[in-house]
């Protein structure tokens, strides 16, 4: 290989890494460890801080290695998952507020983050996609999504499915999997990850599932996009 080719082919690298898309989602475990060891109050900013700060190492350390287009999949309202609602003191039917509220401050302050990144670092790009929004409104419009069943698993055991794993002996397999928002006490379906995901892709950014685009504008935003070329990150 000459001189020549070897830069050239450093340099189609560099173009196809600042036409992909880096997906990052991180965060959702931590915050339901946090609320299920029932953590002091006075503990959240210290742990939103050391959360935030990971984003931002992520971003930085991608970006500098040619990455321009992030998306970002916040948390979602964890306090509307079956355990937590079997945990609430309000009874099955309602999310649990303390939870809900630590994912949704989250949120808002890493949509701050992200805004500042963009600010400080040239040329990035970025959508945050808001499973939180997603499933409040799957759960205000069960039908409109699809959905007949949204506060109970569809794997699990005892009270809303959600007081023994998936898996164990002795649990319970509902008939119609695809009915339920959620499949086990903390995951959603395939069916609610296929619906949330083409709605981050292209539902109008005004419905709040994205911001400040959606994952489209964000691939095909300039006529070099690649749309197809996706690169997940798990972190």
């Amino acid at each position: 290989m000459t001189e020549d080719s070897g830069d050239n082919g450093a340099q189609a690298i560099d173009a196809l890494l600042s036409r992909s898309l880096f997906l990052i989602s991180d965060g959702g475990n931590d915050m339901f460890d946090f609320f299920l060891k029932k953590r002091s109050p006075f503990e959240v900013p210290a742990f939103y801080k050391d959360l935030l700060s990971n984003y931002t190492k992520y971003v930085k350390t991608l970006y500098g290695l040619g990455a321009r287009r992030f998306g970002v999949i916040n948390v979602a309202p964890i306090g509307c998952a079956p355990a937590a609602r079997a945990r609430s003191p309000f009874g099955d039917g309602y999310c649990e507020f303390f939870s809900n509220k630590l994912a949704r401050d989250f949120d808002s302050a890493l949509g701050d983050a992200m805004a500042n990144l963009a600010a400080s670092l040239p040329g990035m790009k970025y959508s945050v996609g808001s499973p939180y929004q997603l499933v409040e409104y799957y759960t205000a419009h069960p039908e409109a999504a699809g959905f007949k069943v949204v506060n109970s698993a569809c794997c699990g055991g005892g009270k809303l499915n959600a007081e023994t794993l998936c898996g164990s002996p002795n649990t319970t397999y509902c008939a119609h999997r695809d009915e339920h928002m959620f499949w086990d006490m903390m995951h959603g379906t395939q069916a609610t990850w296929i619906k949330g995901a083409a709605d981050i892709y292209d539902a109008p950014v005004e419905r709040g599932f994205t911001s400040p685009i959606n994952f489209k504008q964000l691939l095909l935003d300039d006529e070099r996009a690649v749309s197809a070329a996706n690169l997940l990150v798990s972190v």
